[in-house]
């Protein structure tokens, strides 16, 4: 019988064995097919850049030791969403104190902080992660469209009738834990660190993790598609929420490829950053004015 746990531990596992494939198949093609810029991917396979921006996310920085650190990682959110399975019943106002939240915050700050350590021995952060970004102007344009397109999706699978038939097969709820905190929270300051994690540390955290060093590497050794899915499929199973699962990897797709097309870690992390924002802005609206979106509730 299918679980919520067991689903969450399936896409994990899909995720490794999309990024084990297609590095089978690109050790094949890609001597045969490589482009001339040097990073083992097919010119056929990468999108183009925007308008005066860099082109594409380098993969000259990474190495086969860079593998290991990035079984590491997975192996580390693989064992995070397997330890928190037997704690879903506890109550949210329970887990979610000031003390958990500050040491989430520290785990986040910490593992961000041993990838920039790892990378930083061979290449300047800036230069490796893309900050020095002449068009960074973009971000006001990408962000908005990327939540306005979230925003869609989430519409679409709410009307379709998706996310309830998730919920009533699996019987679990399709709100995230922390939205549901953000709603119904007594306690002060868990709802500031919250706020503060969600809207700060997540978006330079996660994606410093997940863009900056998980796809980038798997491009390196699977191509850019199937680097996009790997780090997507993580992304998504790392938030352990089953409904949220499909949203989250579109959502982690749509970061790689907006990291892709500018060559900046600071298009993902401005999109990230405005998701959760507008996320938080509307769960701080509704308990502030009693807003439901469901008439008659």
């Amino acid at each position: 019988m299918l679980t919520a746990d067991l689903i969450l531990r399936y896409a994990f596992l899909g995720a490794l064995g999309c990024l084990v494939l297609g590095a089978l198949w690109h050790s094949v093609f890609r001597k045969r097919d490589a482009a001339p810029g040097g990073d083992g991917v097919p010119s056929c396979l990468m999108p183009p850049p925007l308008p005066g921006t860099s082109p594409h996310v380098s993969t000259a920085f990474y190495q086969a030791l860079d593998l290991l650190c990035l079984g590491f990682v997975f192996l580390l959110f693989f064992w995070m969403q397997s330890a928190s399975a037997g704690s879903k019943n506890v109550p949210l106002e329970t887990r979610f104190t000031v003390p958990n939240l500050s040491v989430s915050i520290c785990i986040q700050l910490i593992m961000a902080g041993l990838v920039v350590f790892w990378m930083t021995r061979r290449v300047g952060v800036v230069e490796w992660l893309g900050l020095r970004w002449a068009k960074w102007r973009w971000v006001f344009l990408i962000g908005p469209l990327a939540v306005l397109g979230m925003w869609m999706l989430l519409g679409c699978l709410e009307v379709s009738g998706y996310m309830k038939w998730v919920e009533k097969t699996l019987g679990v709820d399709g709100a995230q834990e922390t939205v549901k905190l953000l709603k119904t929270s007594k306690n002060i300051g868990a709802l500031g660190l919250m706020s503060f994690a969600a809207v700060v540390v997540a978006p330079f955290c996660e994606e410093t993790v997940f863009r900056g060093f998980l796809y980038p590497v798997a491009k390196r050794f699977a191509g850019p598609w199937v680097a996009a899915v790997f780090s997507g499929l993580v992304f998504a199973a790392a938030h352990d929420n089953v409904p949220a699962l499909l949203p989250l990897f579109v959502l982690g797709a749509g970061l790689s490829a907006a990291y892709e097309l500018t060559g900046s870690l600071w298009a993902p992390i401005f999109i990230h950053f405005c998701f959760n924002g507008a996320t938080v802005a509307i769960q701080m609206y509704e308990r502030v004015f009693h807003f439901s979106p469901n008439p008659g509730s």
